[in-house]
């Protein structure tokens, strides 16, 4: 499955809450939890789901202000939400922006997944994580989502009023007073099983003040191709590595090439491959190895394989041949 992008924007905003509020320089806080330079001063830029996950999971564990997912400035502001936002802004009516907010949340590399359905005269919208998170990040970025519902879905044809109650799965945290002050007409239910937002289901009828048909068709097509690639299967990193080295000569066969080639930093390079169980030294000791063989075998000597492999001496080669075998 392709990696969803998830915007710069998201991760960004928060970050610089966190840097404000713990007294630390925002492109040093940045690259602390897992933001490259640049990243940080992207406008409009992507990154990847598992820079993501770092990155929230370093926030959790260094934040010492409590709640700090409610202040995330992307979960005040639709156009942080990117193409994604701006579909379910223009949708004709409630039933129809979270139909879509299932369908799509890939598009914009959503940490969770939603599941919406309705019992007699109930609607139930329920949140769970795509992925394993630590305690703290998982309680992030529930009051992130939870800070999203507030400002941007519920004011929407005053949703809120059709509120009922929402339940969370962990304990309530010391700082559980901010839950109340967000949603004052709500009832709040912790340790329980599911994230769910209970409302009535006369709020999915509620049509949506800025629906525009003809954007929205051609968002929803967007948004479909968008989902279509995310979803298309695609190489692992170890494999695309491979076919590389296949396919350049060995004077590219190093880290820095191979992650150009493959559109990232070596360091992405790395952890990917890391991820995947294997190692950029390993993959690039087996294909030498292979060369050398194949090389010998066609009567080459040692002196043009060298060469060919960058070592500066035959000593080099057989101290490099000695360890690939090893």
């Amino acid at each position: 499955m392709q990696e969803a992008r998830v915007p710069l924007s998201f991760l960004s905003n928060l970050v610089s809450v966190m840097a404000k509020e713990e007294g630390l320089d925002p492109v040093c806080c940045a690259m602390e939890t897992g933001l490259a330079e640049a990243e940080t001063r992207s406008v409009d830029g992507t990154t990847d789901f598992q820079t993501q996950i770092q990155i929230y999971e370093a926030i959790a564990e260094r934040s010492t202000h409590p709640g700090i997912g409610f202040r995330s400035p992307s979960a005040r502001s639709f156009a942080d939400q990117g193409l994604l936002g701006a579909l379910l802004l223009m949708a004709p009516d409630v039933r129809t922006a979270l139909q879509k907010l299932t369908e799509y949340i890939d598009v914009v590399g959503g940490l969770v997944d939603y599941t919406v359905e309705t019992h007699e005269d109930l609607l139930r919208v329920r949140v769970s994580d795509k992925v394993l998170l630590s305690p703290e990040a998982h309680r992030l970025v529930c009051e992130e989502n939870l800070a999203c519902w507030k400002h941007l879905a519920l004011p929407l044809k005053e949703i809120e009023q059709h509120l009922v109650e929402i339940t969370l799965d962990y304990p309530a945290p010391d700082h559980r007073q901010v839950y109340s002050e967000l949603f004052p007409r709500c009832v709040f239910r912790f340790n329980q099983p599911h994230i769910q937002a209970t409302l009535k289901a006369s709020a999915l009828t509620l049509e949506l003040p800025n629906s525009n048909p003809e954007v929205f068709a051609h968002l929803d097509a967007e948004c479909a191709r968008i989902t279509r690639i995310v979803h298309e299967p695609v190489a692992t990193t170890e494999r695309r590595v491979n076919r590389f080295l296949s396919t350049h000569e060995p004077a590219s066969w190093a880290s820095g090439p191979i992650s150009a080639a493959l559109g990232m930093s070596e360091r992405t390079l790395r952890r990917r491959l890391a991820q995947e169980g294997c190692r950029l030294s390993e993959i690039l000791s087996e294909h030498k190895l292979a060369a050398v063989e194949d090389w010998t075998s066609r009567g080459l000597g040692e002196h043009e394989i060298a060469n060919r492999l960058g070592y500066a001496s035959i000593r080099s080669l057989r101290r490099a041949l000695a360890s690939w075998m090893q």
